[in-house]
């Protein structure tokens, strides 16, 4: 009952904003939302907990607060995930790459200081909260095969110590490759310590995965929800395989790139994770 009156009061402070244009009644919904996220945790809620970082998001991203966006969105799905709501799991992702996508459109809005009725229409809320009040089953979201680009391993500077190409080399020049790296650079110092785990550059999307001391990127076009799976299985059979991790260690300490002919078993593990139809008539993903 305590759930369904807060949530309902929540759709009601929701209203109020929208027909009176005044966000500041948002800090008359924060405190709810973490009332209802203690409850959630104290009931075993874990689909209500993680719907309600969700909504969070949501309302971090209509102040144009993106970076705690990200954070709700992360933190939701993980939790979705460590509880096998796959669904939800799914529709979180779909979630932070659309908000990824957008990011030149929310900068816009803020820019030209959309009214709150603008901001309204890209976020979402009205479905989100039908979604916590009626407790609507979750549909299974389409989501797409990604398009593998290019693995790197780094190290924790950022420093690139292995990198395969999964299309002809000479489609990605100097300067894009270049960008990664500088991208990756710029997620491991600004952003990875935040607890995110994707962001975008131009057309393609970056996964980072952490493996002390190295870091994973996988980059790639298209849904994300696949690609982290297939990074966290990576990144888990790198130290179970020993011989890999061990002659990754080795190239790290003497400063040594390495090459997929250096470490066989390295490649059979690529070919084993980002070939799609092996994880999926395994049940890996």
């Amino acid at each position: 009952m305590r759930i369904t009156a807060i949530i309902c009061l929540v759709d009601l402070y929701l209203e109020e904003m929208r027909n009176t244009d005044d966000l500041d009644i948002i800090k008359e919904i924060d405190p709810l939302l973490l009332d209802l996220q203690e409850i959630a945790k104290q009931q075993e809620s874990n689909q209500l907990y993680a719907q309600s970082l969700l909504f969070q998001a949501i309302l971090a991203t209509i102040q144009f607060d993106q970076e705690k966006a990200y954070q709700m969105l992360a933190k939701s799905q993980k939790i979705a995930e460590s509880y096998n709501m796959k669904r939800l799991a799914m529709k979180i992702s779909i979630e932070h790459d659309e908000l990824l996508k957008q990011l030149t459109l929310w900068e816009k809005l803020k820019e030209s200081e959309a009214p709150l009725t603008e901001r309204w229409k890209f976020a979402g809320l009205n479905d989100q909260i039908e979604k916590m009040v009626r407790r609507r089953a979750i549909e299974i979201p389409e989501l797409s095969n990604e398009k593998p680009i290019l693995l790197l391993i780094v190290s924790e500077g950022g420093n690139p110590l292995f990198s395969h190409s999964f299309i002809e080399e000479t489609s990605i020049d100097s300067k894009i490759f270049s960008g990664f790296l500088t991208t990756i650079d710029y997620f491991i110092r600004e952003m990875f310590s935040e607890g995110l785990d994707r962001a975008v550059f131009g057309e393609y999307t970056l996964v980072m995965k952490s493996i002390t001391p190295f870091y994973v990127s996988y980059i790639f076009k298209g849904d994300s929800y696949y690609a982290l799976q297939k990074a966290d299985y990576f990144v888990d059979h790198i130290k179970k395989e020993g011989v890999i991790w061990k002659n990754l260690l080795n190239s790290f300490e003497i400063s040594k790139s390495v090459k997929l002919k250096d470490i066989p078993l390295l490649e059979s593990l690529i070919n084993e994770t980002f070939n799609t139809k092996s994880l999926v008539q395994n049940n890996i993903i």
